[in-house]
């Protein structure tokens, strides 16, 4: 497996999409101790514009990652579902 450069090496082009990138730095900042959080938190913790980190949210909504009431912001059962496929594919491996 190929080790992660360092984040301010990474630079978009062909083997690099920042805006993806973006939306899995803000899936990853939810965690046990922070499970929702406002539009400004997030973009405040990530480094997006307030902008940015909307676009993101809404399409991470949208795509069934993250719910919202209209102000906070939660992960939802499409990050379970990438959870439990990793779980199993670590399961096959040490089984193997």
């Amino acid at each position: 497996m190929n080790a992660i450069p360092p984040k301010n090496d990474l630079k978009p082009g062909d083997s690099y999409v920042q805006s993806f990138a973006r939306g899995l730095e803000v899936i990853r900042w939810f965690n046990a101790s922070v499970s929702q959080q406002t539009l400004s938190a997030v973009a405040a913790h990530t480094g997006l514009s307030r902008a940015g980190a909307r676009r993101i949210l809404l399409t991470l909504r949208t795509l069934g990652y993250v719910e919202s009431d209209g102000r906070l912001f939660r992960l939802y059962e499409g990050t379970s579902q990438i959870q439990q496929l990793v779980i199993a594919r670590n399961m096959i491996k040490a089984a193997a």
